[in-house]
């Protein structure tokens, strides 16, 4: 009952705040309201809320509240699976969670091209992708700030860029400061170790017109290569032999992407000079890919006539493109 003066029939002063409230949300709700609607109206109950309230069933009150018709399936469902059924999801589909799991179906990655830059081609961003298509010639030596450490992203290159290793981009197999060639096709697997700092891993394969100097008609042939982080593999095919006009006997055309950043030296086998056989004839791989070959380690020419030959059967050169060996 109000707190009241039963002789005047008025509201006592009470000193007490929180007894006037109560007493003023009594007469103004239960007192004055004579109706449900008048006592809605009383508490602020919006036109939206009262049509909720007044709803004459369920399906009224989802009305009331503006749900769609899936909207209505779903509050409607009676199970996990119907509900999933009314989002458009397979019953008894399941999800990965954040924290990881099993999947068993295959993901189907976007490729988004990026331009290459020396410093600034982002690769993490939202308009990035895994799997990039890395455009452009530019030598690269940073990244952009990674999202988190173990981020990954493969770069497919779509032309003779380049990347030089440094303190924050370490190129495996390549001493800091060296640079490695790419050509289109190439696979570079770049991976964050922390947000700052980046290896780079790379793959990729050729092939070129290999030129033996040193006759009056000098032989060609289309040798074969692979890269892969900075270690590089040469298939020599067999030369046709030819008569020598010169002491010289070089091999040309080797391209940047196998080309050393030191030069390289290797036993050369099945060599031939003046119609023989040589066993102990050395060739060096210089940094301007000329593959030169003498007949001993003291750097003997060959002689100026007769049959000769630098790579009269097929042979494999291995090396390193950076180091001092």
């Amino acid at each position: 009952m109000p707190l009241q003066n039963f002789v005047a029939n008025n509201p006592p002063t009470i000193k007490a705040a929180w007894l006037n409230l109560i007493d003023a949300f009594y007469v103004t709700l239960f007192q004055s309201a004579t109706t449900a609607a008048a006592a809605r109206t009383a508490l602020g109950v919006t036109s939206a809320g009262d049509s909720i309230v007044t709803a004459a069933n369920a399906a009224a009150q989802r009305t009331a509240l503006g749900s769609t018709t899936v909207g209505d399936a779903v509050f409607t469902a009676v199970s996990q699976a119907a509900a999933q059924s009314a989002l458009g999801v397979s019953p008894g589909g399941s999800y990965l969670a954040l924290a990881g799991g099993t999947m068993i179906g295959p993901i189907n990655e976007t490729m988004a091209t990026v331009a290459s830059h020396a410093t600034t081609a982002d690769i993490w961003g939202s308009s990035a992708s895994d799997v990039i298509d890395w455009t452009g010639t530019a030598t690269t030596t940073a990244f952009p700030n990674a999202p988190v450490a173990g981020a990954r992203r493969l770069l497919r290159c779509a032309g003779a860029c380049a990347f030089t290793a440094g303190a924050n981009l370490v190129i495996i197999g390549m001493e800091s400061g060296g640079t490695v060639t790419m050509q289109a096709g190439a696979l570079v697997e770049i991976l964050a170790t922390s947000t700052t700092a980046f290896e780079l891993r790379y793959t990729l394969s050729g092939t070129f017109t290999a030129t033996m100097t040193g006759y009056a008609s000098p032989p060609t042939k289309t040798w074969s290569y692979t890269v892969t982080n900075a270690v590089a593999t040469v298939t020599c095919l067999a030369m046709t032999s030819g008569t020598s006009n010169s002491t010289g006997l070089t091999i040309t055309g080797f391209p940047a992407q196998i080309t050393p950043n030191n030069s390289k030296s290797f036993m050369a086998n099945f060599v031939l000079d003046n119609n023989t056989f040589i066993y102990t004839a050395v060739a060096v791989l210089d940094t301007g890919g000329t593959l030169s070959l003498s007949k001993d380690l003291l750097g003997t020419g060959f002689t100026a006539s007769g049959v000769k030959n630098g790579f009269r059967y097929t042979q494999e050169l291995t090396y390193r493109l950076g180091g001092n060996f």
